[in-house]
């Protein structure tokens, strides 16, 4: 259902789940306070989002079991607003959280998709204005190679 907000908004009521995108990207953005100095203690509310993708197990749905959408394996560079694995890997690294086991599927999907050669492939961004290729679709990836090693650093460390 949906009602008329203030002004032309939309507002959703009855939802009882977070988009992965916007539930990262409101992550990211904590920990962006957190390491800029804010003064509010906003542990509990990272923690309630954090333990939102591990009920997931960062990617699947919880009715299926399945990734709630095959665009959550691939991860192209920059991620803009839309959410991945790598990604939501990338902020339980960067908050240094513990080793869960429920990452343990996500991390499987970063070791399947490296080559023999120990790298990672890059991914057609998204739709839009690109003003230079970062890296070409298909061959190896510096950005995707370097976001998922430090992943696995963390992960493995």
């Amino acid at each position: 259902m949906a009602r008329a907000g203030a002004g032309t908004a939309t507002v959703r009521t009855g939802s009882r789940h977070g988009s992965f995108h916007t539930s990262i990207s409101v992550l990211d953005g904590l920990a962006a306070y957190q390491a800029s100095g804010g003064k509010c203690d906003i542990r509990a509310a990272v923690e309630r989002g954090q333990q939102s993708f591990l009920d997931h197990q960062l990617f699947l749905s919880h009715h299926t079991g399945k990734p709630a959408n095959s665009a959550f394996r691939r991860f192209p560079f920059p991620p803009q607003w839309h959410f991945d694995i790598v990604r939501g890997l990338e902020h339980f690294r960067a908050w240094d959280a513990a080793r869960d086991p429920r990452l343990g599927r996500a991390v499987a999907v970063l070791e399947e998709t490296r080559s023999a050669a120990g790298t990672w492939s890059a991914y057609r961004g998204y739709p839009g204005r690109e003003w230079f290729a970062l890296d070409v679709p298909g061959e190896p990836s510096r950005w995707a190679t370097l976001r998922c090693s430090r992943i696995l650093a963390w992960w493995y460390g």
